[in-house]
């Protein structure tokens, strides 16, 4: 049987929020993850692109590597999460249910995370 607290914790990630958050919300945490990669790949590299590019590293990065059999995994991984996270975004904007909206934040630490192992693994 569930409890009733349980329910109630339920019903919470179920409610919505409101549209300007939601894309608000989504949009800072994204930035921030970029605005840390562009710094940190351009300290280390010095190489200017990087501060735009970096936003779509893991497909950019994914691509370029799904040719080489050692690296493969890791670069489907990498447009795997470019999938993903597009695909929660919209999905979390258009119906903007909590549970959906959380998960689309936790698919932008795993983008970002992802594709600083690809990006590491193949400079290092």
């Amino acid at each position: 049987m569930i409890a009733p607290h349980e329910v109630s914790e339920m019903d919470w990630l179920n409610k919505t929020w409101s549209k300007k958050p939601v894309v608000a919300g989504l949009l800072l945490h994204f930035g921030a993850w970029w605005a840390l990669f562009a710094w940190g790949w351009g300290k280390s590299w010095g190489v200017p692109y990087w501060l735009f590019t970096s936003a779509v590293a893991p497909l950019y990065e994914g691509l370029r590597f799904v040719r080489f059999d050692y690296y493969r995994v890791l670069a489907i991984e990498n447009i795997g999460a470019f999938i993903a996270l597009t695909s929660l975004a919209a999905l979390a904007v258009s119906t903007r249910r909590r549970w959906l909206v959380l998960l689309a934040h936790l698919t932008v630490v795993f983008y970002w995370l992802s594709a600083a192992v690809l990006i590491g693994v193949t400079t290092g």
